[in-house]
């Protein structure tokens, strides 16, 4: 008997590795099969790959684009992508509030009124602060693509959006606290960099923003401002909380807000890899892919 369990053991640590082989071999026999080659030319790509990408994109109502955050190949790669394919609408893993507010930048300021605006706040604008980022938002832009973003509020963008409410606020009181809170918050960015290093020690995260954000409820706020407080109350907490579920169906809702504006269009959207995958994702939620 233990010569039979012996053997079997034996058998079982063999034939597992094989089997681990023989599914790498079929993967690596897919891939061969499936692979398309592309490569850079100047501002654009060429080969076969690319070829197939278009053509596919072309077919295909909604395009997703699964990135890997921060890389310089994927504005360079989306750019081209809407260069080659014509797309009616644009979707950013930004919140609207702050993607509404770029875009009247983009597509209304002038170019001195532009730039005196990044000057001041181009440092808010999430992955779009970045310059390759942000040549490619410009590009869209250019091209009349409607831009639309869903995502919570990142923890440093309270300034941006409320130095937009309080140009526009009907309520005295409102302006006075959305003034008080972009003071407070450049503060604490600034000691953020310099001081703390700490993302937690910034405005948006502390017990004062939130009181800020419930003495704004108490006054009468036009439904934006009232949608733009709850979101941001809202955002707070999936960051404290770590929530990532919370922000995918913050995200979708917002998706499904919006959908009237873009059910009927041609629609690229990019957003990081796991929101983009059908089914469930790594990170156990169903996501954008679906």
């Amino acid at each position: 008997m233990k010569s039979i369990t012996s053997i079997f053991s034996l058998l079982f640590f063999l034939l597992v590795p094989l089997l681990g082989i023989a599914q790498d071999s079929l993967l690596i026999a897919l891939a061969h099969e499936n692979l398309k080659k592309f490569e850079l030319e100047d501002v654009g790509f060429k080969g076969e790959g690319w070829q197939h990408i278009k053509m596919e994109a072309l077919k295909a109502k909604n395009v997703l684009v699964g990135e890997d955050h921060f890389s310089n190949e994927i504005p360079l790669f989306v750019q081209a992508l809407a260069e080659a394919v014509p797309f009616d609408t644009f979707y950013i893993e930004v919140d609207p509030y702050s993607t509404e507010i770029i875009t009247r930048s983009l597509k209304e300021y002038s170019d001195d009124e532009r730039k005196n605006f990044n000057q001041e706040y181009s440092d808010l604008f999430s992955f779009y602060s970045l310059s390759p980022e942000y040549q490619l938002l410009k590009r869209i832009a250019e091209k009349g693509i409607a831009i639309l973003g869903s995502d919570q509020v990142v923890g440093y963008a309270d300034r941006l959006i409320f130095q937009d409410l309080a140009k526009r606020t009907t309520n005295s009181k409102a302006r006075e606290i959305f003034l008080k809170v972009i003071e407070q918050s450049q503060h604490e960015l600034e000691r953020f960099y310099e001081v703390t290093k700490n993302p937690m020690t910034m405005y948006f995260m502390t017990p004062e923003f939130l009181g800020d954000l419930e003495r704004l409820e108490n006054l009468e706020l036009s439904e934006e401002e009232q949608c733009i407080i709850s979101d941001m109350k809202r955002s707070v907490t999936i960051y404290k909380e770590q929530n990532h579920k919370e922000r995918v169906r913050l995200i979708l809702n917002g998706l499904m807000e919006d959908y009237p504006k873009w059910k009927d269009s041609k629609t690229l959207f990019k957003y990081g890899a796991n929101h983009m995958m059908r089914g469930e994702s790594l990170l156990g939620t169903y996501d954008i892919g679906n």
